[in-house]
This record gives structure tokens, C-alpha cells and sequence, in this order.
């Protein structure tokens, strides 16, 4: 399966549901913020936004949230991807 392939086949309706939700978070979401969005734990989604950002359907930025101690990863829409 091509990698083409593999991006198509990984957008569902969880990735789109996902999607919509980014788009309305000009800052982006952690993934505890899109699973209390989706009424579930960021521990059941936390693998499948990995690999929607892993192939490149939703962004990810490492970084600080509110303090340098405070370490988080942000999600984010495809259009809104920080270099």
C-alpha cells in the first residue's frame, strides 16, 4: 500500500470529527482537550492522533503550555501546521 493510500484509508470519521475540531482552536488542542470534546480519556485517543499526525493529516508542536515545567504536545488543523 502506497503511503497515498494509507493517508486515505486513515481518514475517517474520527479524523474528521477531529479535524472540525482543530479548525475551531486557532491555537490547537492537547489531546486531553479533544478527548473531553469527545467525551472520552486522552489515553483511548492519544495513539490514533499520533498516527493521524504521522501521516500527516493533522499537525503536532511540542512545547510549553503555561510554564517551561509544563511540556505538552498541541494538535493542530492541517491548514494552521507550524513549520
Amino acid at each position: 500500500m502506497t503511503e497515498d493510500a494509507r493517508k486515505r484509508a486513515y481518514v475517517t470519521e474520527f479524523s474528521d470529527t477531529v479535524i472540525a475540531l482543530l479548525r475551531s482552536a486557532p491555537h490547537g488542542l492537547t489531546s486531553k482537550d479533544i478527548a473531553a470534546q469527545l467525551g472520552t480519556t486522552a489515553g483511548s485517543i492519544s495513539s490514533r492522533l499520533s498516527k493521524l499526525a504521522a501521516y500527516g493529516v493533522i499537525g503536532r508542536q511540542r512545547g510549553a503550555l503555561l510554564a517551561p515545567a509544563q511540556r505538552c504536545q498541541r494538535y493542530l488543523a492541517p491548514n494552521d501546521r507550524a513549520g
